[in-house]
C-alpha cells in the first residue's frame, strides 16, 4: 500500500499561468518543480535547448499523480473518521 501520500501532495505548488504560445490562461504545475516531487510525471530537462538554441520544453503527464492523489484522499478520510469518532466519544463522556 502507498503511505505518506498526503505529505507528498502537500509538497506540490499548483499555479495559474499564461501559455507563452497564445497568452491563454492555464493552471497546473511548473514542470521542474513537479519533477522534484514526482520525477516520473515530467520528461525533459529544465532550461534545455536544441542545437539551434530553441527551447526544448519539459512535458508534464498528470496521470502519474492519480494514484498518489487517491491515496491522499484515503488518508484524509481516515483522519476525518478518527476525528468524528473522537468527537462522538467526547460527547458520550460529557
Amino acid at each position: 500500500p502507498m503511505v505518506g501520500a498526503l505529505e507528498k501532495i502537500s509538497l506540490l505548488n499548483p499555479v495559474y499561468f499564461d501559455w507563452k504560445l497564445d497568452d491563454s490562461p492555464g493552471q497546473g504545475f511548473i514542470a521542474h518543480e513537479l519533477q522534484q516531487v514526482f520525477p516520473d510525471a515530467v520528461s525533459g530537462k529544465k532550461d534545455a535547448v536544441d542545437s539551434d538554441g530553441n527551447i526544448s520544453p519539459q512535458n508534464v503527464d498528470p496521470s502519474f499523480l492519480v494514484a498518489t492523489l487517491v491515496a491522499a484522499i484515503q488518508e484524509l478520510k481516515k483522519e476525518f473518521e478518527k476525528l468524528m469518532t473522537d468527537e462522538e466519544e467526547d460527547k458520550k463522556n460529557e
